[in-house]
């Protein structure tokens, strides 16, 4: 049985008698334990708590609510995520509706639960590193390659990196841009993970991993923690990757 049969195994029962018995707990801790010991903070948080109620010998009624949410949080990350979004009306221009990722910045939760959802989605794949341009790629790049122990590449504007540099012109909507990444950032054949806060056009994105690419790198994934599909950018500038993002909106 998996995590997900095991949650909706539970949900049935709670729905029956609104009460998690000490059996269930047994079987929850074995579901648990691997997301756990693979340093998911919601993970051990819910451990913890089933093994103080087998401690207690009882689970109250508050108890299996607590569970309850704390599985939610495993099985449902990206649903959960989506409410730390904030929509903001007519920024950076009249008639836009932006999508703020920093309102996932706000509290320790929607930050952690972003990284655990970003790590669950790396979960299982072989990398090396992350690349990630600035400024809020940074942000969760970072995170992610310190939780997985691996190496980080800044990918920045021009006259921001100190050694050699390689560097990328790419297309805006009203211009253009550039992207530097330090000539010795990457071995050849090492697997990169490409990271950013938004997925729009994927100018930005193609961009770097075209950086990473004429260093001999393999882009093996680019993960976002929002994306906007109107744009298409994975049936135009993105086709050639494979891409992961958490929170989909429809337009742009």
């Amino acid at each position: 049985m998996d995590f997900q049969q095991t949650l909706e195994v539970v949900r049935r029962i709670v729905e029956a008698d609104g009460i998690i018995d000490l059996g269930e707990t047994a079987m929850l801790l074995r579901v648990v334990k691997p997301f756990a010991l693979k340093g998911n903070e919601h993970a051990i948080a819910l451990e913890k708590l089933l093994q103080q109620v087998r401690k207690d010998g009882v689970v109250t009624p508050e108890e299996s609510r607590s569970i309850l949410e704390a599985l939610d949080m495993l099985a449902y990350p990206k649903l959960k995520l989506a409410e730390y979004v904030r929509e903001i009306p007519d920024f950076p221009k009249p008639g836009v509706l932006f999508r703020d990722v920093t309102g996932i910045l706000d509290t320790a939760e929607g930050f952690n639960l972003a990284l655990d959802a970003i790590a669950s989605e790396l979960s299982g794949i072989k990398f090396d590193l992350v690349a990630a341009p600035e400024s809020r790629g940074f942000i969760f790049g970072a995170a992610i390659a310190a939780k997985f122990g691996k190496a980080f590449v800044p990918v920045r504007k021009p006259g921001k990196l100190p050694r050699d540099t390689i560097s990328e012109t790419y297309e805006l909507e009203y211009g253009s841009a550039t992207l530097h990444m330090h000539a010795d950032a990457i071995i050849p054949g090492e697997r990169v993970v490409v990271m950013d806060d938004l997925l729009a056009t994927g100018g930005t994105a193609a961009a770097t991993a075209r950086l990473v690419e004429r260093l001999g790198g393999v882009v093996v994934k680019m993960i976002f923690p929002i994306e906007l599909e109107g744009f298409k950018a994975r049936e135009n500038l993105l086709k050639a990757y494979s891409v992961e993002t958490l929170v989909k909106y429809p337009g742009k």
